[in-house]
């Protein structure tokens, strides 16, 4: 499956006034136009799933930068715009549209709602509803940002062991999923017409349809044992 996204690079916009001036009483007008060149890009699932994980690898750092920004005097967008300016992508193009919307009239927690839609990250959407908070009651946004990248960082290295711990079963499973098909093939090639019951007869397809389903149900008790939340 192939997801392809439409990038405009930049809205140029006039203001003016119809029917005459502004000294003359002529109404004011917004005019906007679309240049620049439209970029398309396509992406795998492997891709996205890849974006994900390197933004969720990003925010303990970007949470330290925002929150430095935040005790030495700067604003909460202008410590957004530290981040776009000085990290990498993914994470400073995601926060390069969020100043952006907010720029074009959206305000900070509409532009964050849309940051958490297309992103899609649970540790993003920690940091979204500090923020927003803040916004509505106040408090120490600075450290707040602290603790929740104290927390990914955690969570991000936790994962990374168990990646690790989990290595084993995951080439385990692979290796099992294979060995029957491979078996096959070997003795289709060293003995021709000894695998022909499995697929001309009543009870050969009865049998590859259990064994199938076997296959299937045993793959998915793997998935669950080498698979963990954190």
């Amino acid at each position: 499956m192939v997801i392809a996204t439409l990038r405009v690079n930049r809205v140029n916009c006039r203001r003016g006034y119809a029917g005459g001036s502004h000294r003359t009483g002529g109404q004011p007008t917004l005019a906007c136009s679309y240049t620049g060149s439209r970029d398309w890009r396509s992406y795998s699932l492997d891709d996205a799933e890849d974006t994900a994980k390197s933004l969720n690898a990003q925010l303990p750092e970007a949470m330290d930068m925002l929150a430095s920004a935040l005790r030495s005097g700067f604003s909460f967008l202008r410590g957004l715009q530290l981040i776009a300016s000085q990290m990498h992508p993914p994470i400073s193009e995601e926060f390069s549209q969020v100043i952006e919307e907010v720029q074009f009239g959206a305000s900070v927690s509409e532009a964050l709602d849309n940051l958490i839609g297309r992103t899609k990250d649970y540790d993003l959407e920690l940091v979204v509803s500090a923020v927003q908070t803040q916004l509505e009651i106040g408090g120490n946004l600075a450290e707040i940002l602290d603790n929740i990248g104290g927390m990914i960082r955690e969570r991000v290295k936790l994962s990374g062991e168990i990646a690790a711990a989990t290595t084993e079963g995951r080439m385990s499973a692979g290796i099992l999923l294979a060995l029957p098909f491979g078996v096959a093939f070997l003795m289709s090639i060293t003995n021709p017409g000894y695998m022909d019951p499995l697929f001309t007869t009543r009870l050969g397809n009865i049998l590859l349809v259990i064994g199938g389903g076997l296959m299937g149900l045993g793959a998915i008790v793997i998935k669950k044992l080498v698979t963990i939340d954190i």
